[in-house]
């Protein structure tokens, strides 16, 4: 029972649904089905039975998509959780894979996720896309380092410790839980930023 509680209240807090469909799960010869009203059908193989959550969202894009959010069993629960998504896109027959989001992930706007974690000296902030059926990490990504002392390049913020003593440096500057630095990365460059860009990466 605390299980079915933990999945909804993740559903209510994190991912932000719309109107929903009532969905029915009965199990199937090489898992489970999922069955809503006007005849949508998706079949999931790889579950014995229909012990985790699922919600079908009627715009999942803003392009009036609709998806399905597949929670994790209770074994699958974890740090990096994350909702596996199928998507149908408006006129289409059927659903399409269309990858995972971690469970954690806040939705900003249709389509569009964040997700904090935490890790070594700092709390990192990336971005999941629904887009053309497919979900994608955005090219553009924050990190607000709290610990450390970092090497500062032309298109790179690194750790000093994983930098190699011919490595040039512009300048080092050190992270501090009182003055931590912001890093902001687009196509694979990276730059450090007025920390004001990085109140939004938060646990």
């Amino acid at each position: 029972m605390k299980f079915f509680i933990f999945l909804a209240a993740l559903f209510v807090t994190n991912i932000s649904l719309a109107e929903k469909t009532n969905i029915e799960c009965r199990p199937a010869a090489s898992g489970v089905e999922l069955i809503a009203e006007g005849g949508m059908q998706l079949s999931i193989p790889g579950r014995i039975d229909c012990q985790f959550s699922y919600e079908l969202i009627e715009d999942v894009d803003g392009l009036k998509s609709e998806g399905i959010f597949i929670g994790p069993t209770e074994s699958e629960l974890g740090p990096r959780a994350a909702f596996t998504v199928y998507v149908r896109p408006t006129g289409s027959n059927g659903f399409e894979l269309a990858g995972d989001i971690p469970v954690a992930a806040n939705q900003i706007t249709k389509g569009r996720y964040q997700y904090v974690e935490q890790e070594g000296g700092g709390l990192y902030l990336s971005y999941y896309v629904i887009k053309d059926r497919k979900i994608t990490l955005s090219p553009l990504s924050k990190a607000l380092m709290i610990e450390g002392l970092y090497c500062i390049s032309q298109s790179r913020v690194t750790n000093m410790i994983s930098v190699e003593k011919k490595a040039s440096c512009i300048k080092k500057l050190r992270a501090t839980f009182e003055k931590p630095i912001c890093v902001l990365t687009a196509d694979n460059v990276s730059r450090v930023v007025a920390r004001s860009q990085c109140s939004d990466v938060r646990l």
